[in-house]
């Protein structure tokens, strides 16, 4: 069983011969997996509204590919992120203009080649059969159709990451110097894509040291050590340079590692949100807001590197005072990096993976390819030194996605080694079985049930309930692209609606969506429908003033006083000096004829805003639907000392001294003067020419009193207010003046 033929697990690395079959196996792995990938595109650019509308980095990268194109740039600070993605995909913008479908087909032919890559990572380790049946896995692993055809860094990671592993199994089968030095350069370009990949380092110098040159000097040992650590030097170098030039700070390749670092590590982490606790969940909100935090701490602008110093550093400073808070939540991350759910990061991928007609053929994934390539650890065939390097490569890439945090694309490039581990181990059961090897199959039997029961209870946890909030967050994606088309149309309209419902079904504890379903319906000049929504979202979020104080005002604007009230007080309970709320309460208090509770709100109102005059006029209002006429006039009379002009208060206090039942407010000379200066003013409106034609009564001048009333009758489209003029008429023309009641109501 254990020969060291080109198909056993045993035998030493081996280059193969390019024979025919072996051709054409390797190109009908490359059709497939390239079939896929472009079945797969296709359906998400029928299905998908988003496909052309990338969002998060996805987006940045795209945006940035297009600056780099356009010959602007990315400014004159270090990188943030690791470069080398972004240029390649602007220099193929610069050579065919910013077409992000192809941005996504390079990717996807990048991805095919990775599964070529995969298939002979197989055959060096494990011979053909092992390579062929790796080979096809890949291709039709559904996390690579979908990440390959995304502008993230991800595809060029596997790719390179492999190319790297591939060419140090060669440099130390064959020993050549060159072969290490290109090995180096590889590494570099992956670093400059991914810098996570540079803790490689220990593995790969104990390897060399300890595997290939095990029965060398110690000089050869390191000095072949040496040669991949120049080769990455040698690329990683001018991007040090270039961040020292333009920033003026030495930052190795990019200044996003301290802040990723706290993410994953603080007390609020959950082992994969990529959010700093209290700033905001888009891409630059959050950028600006984890350099606004580190501005006001040092008291000046940071630099770069200084604001990734201080995020690593409070990441230190909790793990220092809470380490066993560390260890638990580092205990979680490393069961999230085997959980069986492809954790999102930007969107919830299964959600629009699905879009595609062949999601029915997403079977292999994380759960299938991750239990078979473990459990095939416990076959006797799968020896150390001849996997020694692929498992030190999962090993590290496991601890640094740990070390950070683990939403599923930071773990795909570990995938490759598992798909390799998952095809040997299958590749060697017939074998086993043939030899009757029942110990060896036991084990196999064993781990993989062990290994299933461990993926499949890993979290996150409740799993439906995960996989609603993720499908909700897909729902709420496409309702903000449909809401923000620019040419939006009432279809569109009801599409984000439609999304938004069914976000709010599956997650209904973010009461978010209802906020932002009611201000599209208000969009939309809905605002009776607008109102559950709304009611919906502040029952849920009482602290959330701002939006409150809208709901009241929505209610009022449509005859909801009464809930307009509770409303604004319960937003005044908090601020108590809160303008736009005593306003409404107020004018809802009018409209609900609670007068008395009026007064003390305009007065606090009149106190907060002296200079304004509609809280004066309400004031008065209010004083006189009480019957405290001498406080309405002295009202008026102060807001016509700040205000000498305005009509509301000419007018009022005209009606004032022309109907108050109290002779001594009455003064008809005075009345007359207001309202003639309030009509010459502000025009000859109903009220104001009502007021003049009362003020003239009171003055005796009976016949001008009806000729006005009879002119503002006719002036109002208000029939009600029509009529209640026109009955003063023939009280004019019988030679009496008006009078309000001792109420005045």
């Amino acid at each position: 069983m254990h020969d060291s033929s080109p198909g056993s697990l045993t035998g030493p690395l081996t280059t193969p011969a390019p024979t025919p079959g072996r051709r054409i196996a390797y190109a009908a792995i490359f059709a497939a997996a390239l079939a896929f990938r472009l079945a797969h595109l296709w359906g998400q650019a029928r299905h998908n509204p988003l496909f052309a509308a990338p969002i998060m980095d996805a987006s940045l990268h795209h945006q940035w590919a297009q600056q780099i194109a356009s010959g602007e740039g990315l400014g004159s600070i270090p990188f943030f992120r690791a470069p080398l993605y972004y240029h390649l995909l602007g220099a193929l913008y610069k050579i065919f203009g910013p077409n992000l479908p192809l941005g996504r087909l390079a990717g996807c032919l990048i991805g095919s080649a990775s599964c070529l890559l995969i298939a002979r990572l197989g055959e060096v380790i494990a011979g053909r059969r092992t390579a062929i049946l790796a080979g096809f896995l890949a291709a039709i692993y559904w996390p690579f159709l979908w990440f390959d055809a995304e502008p993230l860094t991800v595809v060029l990671e596997v790719f390179l990451n492999l190319a790297m592993l591939l060419a140090l199994l060669e440099a130390g089968r064959r020993r050549r110097p060159a072969l290490f030095l290109a090995a180096g350069v590889l590494w570099g370009l992956s670093a400059i894509t991914r810098p996570t990949v540079l803790a490689l380092a220990p593995g790969m110098l104990a390897w060399i040291a300890y595997g290939v040159e095990r029965q060398s000097s110690l000089r050869r040992r390191l000095g072949t050590a040496a040669l991949p650590c120049l080769g990455a030097a040698l690329v990683i170098l001018p991007v040090t340079v270039r961040n020292l030039v333009v920033g003026g700070e030495p930052v190795l390749i990019s200044s996003q590692g301290g802040v990723n670092f706290y993410i994953g590590n603080n007390p609020h982490s959950n082992g994969y949100t990529a959010v700093v606790p209290g700033t905001r969940p888009d891409w630059w909100g959050g950028y600006e807001d984890t350099h606004r935090i580190v501005e006001r701490t040092l008291g000046r602008k940071p630099t770069e590197g200084e604001v990734s110093r201080y995020w690593f550093d409070e990441a230190v400073r909790w793990i220092r005072g809470e380490p066993r808070a560390w260890l638990a939540l580092t205990f979680r991350k490393l069961r999230m990096f085997w959980s069986p759910v492809e954790i999102p990061n930007n969107q919830p991928i299964l959600f629009y993976a699905r879009m595609s007609e062949i999601s029915v053929l997403y079977r292999i994934g994380f759960p299938c390819v991750a239990t078979l390539g473990l459990a095939a650890l416990a076959l006797p065939a799968v020896r150390r030194r001849r996997w020694g390097l692929p498992l030190i490569y999962l090993g590290i890439t496991m601890v640094t996605v740990v070390a950070f945090f683990c939403p599923a694309r930071y773990r795909l490039p570990a995938v490759p080694v598992l798909i390799v581990l998952a095809a040997a181990g299958l590749t060697e059961l017939p074998g086993l079985v043939r030899a009757r090897q029942l110990r060896a199959l036991a084990g196999y039997a064993a781990a993989l049930v062990g290994v299933a029961v461990v993926i499949a209870t890993n979290p996150p946890h409740p799993r439906a309930e995960f996989r609603d909030e993720a499908d909700s967050e897909g729902h709420r994606n496409l309702a903000v692209h449909f809401r923000e088309l620019p040419d939006r149309q009432p279809a569109d309209v009801e599409r984000s609606l439609a999304h938004y419902a069914d976000a709010a079904r599956l997650n209904p504890d973010y009461p978010r969506i209802h906020r932002d379903m009611a201000s599209l319906l208000l969009e939309d000049g809905r605002p009776e429908e607008a109102i559950p929504h709304l009611r919906e979202y502040v029952s849920r979020t009482p602290e959330d003033l701002r939006t409150r104080g809208l709901f009241a005002a929505l209610l009022e604007e449509n005859g909801l006083f009464e809930e307009a009230v509770e409303e604004y007080r319960a937003v005044l309970d908090h601020r108590k000096s809160d303008r736009p709320a005593l306003r409404g309460l107020g004018n809802a208090l009018l409209e609900l004829e609670r007068y008395e509770e009026a007064v003390p709100v305009y007065r606090r109102l009149v106190a907060i805003t002296p200079d304004g005059v509609g809280p004066w006029v309400k004031l008065a209002e209010a004083f006189r639907r009480t019957g405290h006429r001498a406080d309405a006039v002295s009202t008026l009379e102060k807001a016509l000392a700040i205000e000498s002009d305005e009509v509301r208060l000419l007018s009022g206090l005209a009606w004032l001294r022309a109907t108050a039942p109290e002779e001594d407010l009455r003064d008809g000379a005075q009345a007359v003067r207001l309202a003639e200066r309030a009509v010459a003013v502000g025009g000859p409106v109903a009220e104001r020419l009502d007021a003049l034609a009362a003020a003239y009564a009171e003055a005796g001048r009976y016949e001008d009193a009806a000729r006005v009333a009879r002119q503002a009758a006719r002036t109002t489209l208000d029939s009600l207010r029509a009529r209640e003029i026109a009955s003063r008429v023939s009280l004019y023309e019988s030679g009496r003046p008006y009078r309000e009641s001792l109420s005045g109501r």
